[in-house]
């Protein structure tokens, strides 16, 4: 996960929410709410629309 939300100039620590901005975690290995529902749109769903992709392009004649 760090390899998503963390670069040269550090890691992310808010998303925004409908509060405006929201942290994304609430300790060291838990995500909040919106911390949560940012990982799953942008990075748990791409990633698993690009796994099925590729699954389905080696199973194509």
């Amino acid at each position: 996960m760090k390899q998503f939300l963390c670069g040269e100039e550090g890691c992310l620590t808010t998303v925004p929410s409908e509060k405006g901005r929201s942290l994304i975690a609430f300790d060291f290995a838990h995500l909040t709410e919106s911390g949560a529902e940012y990982v799953t749109k942008n990075i748990v769903a791409p990633l698993l629309a690009d796994r099925r992709l590729s699954s389905s392009e080696r199973a194509a004649p």
